[in-house]
């Protein structure tokens, strides 16, 4: 055997105290005979002619037997009033009569008093019914009869089964008192579903999260186990009565012996005679396994189900060492804030994880009043939180409780704390008024703080408080929030209310003159009730309209440099130039321009394109290519897409091919440019472009 099984028997038995779970069993009639309505007549079939019920309670007997656990099964007595029917063993379950009425009373008080008198670590009501109550009149008095308002660490698990929707939404009423919690509750209507609801709640008792499933004859199913599971436990029972079935369950130490293994069948002394097959076979069977587990090392399980036609019902409890704890001051007021720490305790000490704590969807969450608070991680394993109380408990506890949850776990634990009437409460604020000065706005949001302190107030550091900005004026927003760090510590050394409020008023970008005339912080404690007692402290603040170039110099000077950057693109991009081929000639004499050299006109003085200008070539009266348009007697111009114009020409002309005379242009010509290989005369010069 090796060293860490050995640990687990030894802690199993020293540090578990284990659970104590009072079963009320209904044992009415009504499970296997068919009834009739007093109302209408109608005839209602039997709700369990199976035995479910006890077929689940005997896999509670099962997975109870050998360990700490202690488990009593009380069943309906005889009639009005009579004590009810205390049994344990299998034996006992299996043999326990059926009586004629539905009696809750007898059954709840002994179940609560089982429980008030158990030291057992947890205290579990497990309720199991088809029917109405014909003892309780009132549907709240079950809750009391129960014992949940006297014991705020007495936890529940309610199981309904009704083939009847009109008998399930009228039990309902009763029923719901006796949980804590609305998934608590299960109401039924399929017998198969009795066992899994049973496993559920054995394993509400270990605190542990179960896993279901169904398993055909002749299958297997693999069972991951992680770390932290102490112990691994598997019920399977036939879903309808049958033969007896084959299961076996293997894991790392070889397999597993079963723990229990029976039928829910009862001896022919029970039987009715309008139900004369009740304890006759076919019955439906179960086999109840449990596995110590090193919760160091992850494993695999294997169940087994040998060759049959029958499917069975297969519940899963992993088992863990985790529990959960959470503490509360004994007693409060409403509107205080309360201060939470909850723990998860793995073997008795802290269990600090962060991989466990960041993994698997894990979350705490605090249960009270209605709401759902979720808790912080601080470090060293602890999660804390507040809770502020919003009505008084008028004597009877007020019940939290924290769960914790991952994807395959879950661990409760519940406290009740006594709340009484509001504190009194008065709000001295300093300074008041608050003085935040004067200042200019800007061409972005300027922002000028203070703070409020509270320590001079009658308990502010125990009530939650609300500060909230009022009247600010057009371009200005007032904020009010509790500075990080200045919480109040209280007589217990928990960490109580801020005592310290920083207040903002920002102005806007570019607003305009605002003054502070009228604005105001309010403080209030949260709770309604405190409203009366609310304090107002004026701002004083003076803010100085930014003027229009302090608020748009930005925008301008951006403007400003886009406009300069197009002036400067279009400026060099926006004129013209020449086809960088075009050639003149320049000549005296006519005969003489195809001896002169051809000159390339973007070579030329002014050929190329310039600052908002476009190319052009200038030829004054020598012949001379020249910069000044003015001194010049042509001047050709480029156009767009290689075309040009003549800009300026004393007397231009041209020669007409057909007559060989010169003419002088049109304006026309003029305007339409240059055409190669004509010969134009200015003046004393013949000039040729190609």
């Amino acid at each position: 055997m090796s060293l860490w099984l050995v640990w687990a028997m030894i802690w199993t038995v020293l540090a578990d105290p284990g659970s104590e779970i009072a079963l009320v069993l209904d044992n009415s009639c009504s499970m296997v005979v068919s009834t009739t309505s007093s109302l209408d007549g109608a005839t209602f079939p039997p709700n369990d002619p199976e035995r479910a019920a006890v077929l689940g309670a005997l896999v509670v007997e099962g997975l109870t037997r050998g360990t700490n656990d202690k488990l009593t099964v009380l069943g309906f007595g005889s009639g009005p009033g009579a004590p009810p029917q205390v049994v344990r063993s299998a034996a006992e379950i299996r043999a326990l009569p059926y009586v004629s009425g539905t009696y809750f009373s007898p059954s709840l008080r002994e179940a609560a008093a089982t429980l008030s008198r158990s030291s057992q670590d947890t205290r579990l009501l497990m309720f199991f019914t088809d029917g109405i109550p014909e003892d309780v009149p009132n549907p709240n008095d079950a809750r009391s009869l129960a014992g949940l308002d006297a014991n705020p660490e007495l936890d529940s698990v309610v199981i309904g089964l009704y083939g009847s929707d009109e008998i399930r939404d009228s039990a309902k009423a009763y029923l719901t008192p006796l949980v804590r919690h609305p998934d608590d509750l299960t109401l039924l209507s399929n017998p198969a579903d009795v066992v899994p609801a049973f496993t559920r709640g054995y394993a509400r008792a270990l605190g542990s999260k179960p896993l279901s499933f169904t398993l055909d004859g002749g299958d297997s199913k693999t069972i991951e186990v992680g770390r932290w599971v102490t112990e691994v436990m598997v019920v399977v029972a036939s879903s309808r009565p049958g033969p007896a079935f084959t299961a076996s369950l293997s894991g790392p130490q070889g397999g597993v012996s079963p723990k229990a293994t029976g039928d829910n069948g009862c001896p022919q002394s029970i039987v009715l005679s309008n139900a004369p097959n009740v304890c006759s076979d076919p019955r439906r069977h179960y086999a109840v396994f449990r596995a110590a587990h090193d919760p160091n090392r992850p494993a695999t399980y294997t169940l087994s189900l040998a060759q049959s036609d029958d499917e069975a019902q297969v519940g899963v409890i992993l088992r863990y060492d985790l529990i959960a704890a959470l503490d509360l001051p004994p007693k409060t007021e409403v509107g205080a804030t309360v201060p939470v720490r909850a723990r998860l305790l793995f073997q008795g000490r802290t269990f600090d994880d962060a991989e466990f704590f960041t993994s698997d969807g894990f979350a705490v969450q605090l249960k009270v009043e209605g709401a759902e608070i979720p808790l912080t991680h601080v470090g060293g394993g602890e999660f804390t939180g507040s809770w502020a109380p919003s009505q008084p408990g008028l004597g009877q506890p007020t019940i939290a409780q924290v769960v914790f949850s991952n994807q395959w776990l879950e661990k409760r634990a519940q406290r009740g704390t006594l709340v009484d009437g509001f504190l009194d409460l008065t709000l001295r604020p300093s300074p008041n008024p608050l003085e935040l000065g004067a200042w200019q706005a800007e061409r972005g949001e300027v922002k000028r703080c203070g703070v409020l302190d509270l320590t001079a107030s009658q308990n502010a550091d125990r009530v939650a408080i609300l500060c909230e900005g009022l009247n600010a004026p057009a371009g200005v927003t007032v904020s009010c929030q509790p500075v990080a760090g200045s919480e109040a510590t209280l007589k217990d050394g928990q960490k109580g209310q801020p005592q310290r409020y920083e207040v903002c008023v920002t102005s806007a970008k570019c607003c305009g003159d605002a003054s502070g005339q009228g604005a105001a912080v309010r403080l209030v404690g949260a709770h309604p009730h405190y409203a009366s007692g609310a304090v107002t402290v004026p701002l004083g603040f003076q803010v100085k309209a930014a003027g229009f170039i302090r608020c748009w110099w930005v925008e301008l000077a951006v403007g400003l440099g886009v406009l300069t950057i197009a002036f400067v693109l279009l400026g060099l991009l926006r004129p013209h130039k020449f086809d960088p081929a075009l050639i003149v000639r320049v000549a005296s004499k006519e005969a003489d321009l195809r001896r002169v050299p051809s000159l390339v006109i973007e070579e030329q003085p002014g050929g190329k394109r310039g600052f908002y200008r476009n190319a052009r070539l200038c030829i004054d009266g020598e012949g001379n290519m020249i910069r000044n348009p003015r001194k010049a007697v042509l001047v050709l111009e480029a156009g767009p897409g290689g075309s040009t114009v003549f800009r300026s020409s004393g007397a231009l002309e041209v020669k007409d091919r057909r007559t060989a005379r010169f003419e002088a242009l049109s304006a026309e010509a003029l305007s339409q440019g240059h055409m190669s290989g004509v010969i134009y005369r200015a003046g004393g010069l013949f000039i040729k472009f190609g």
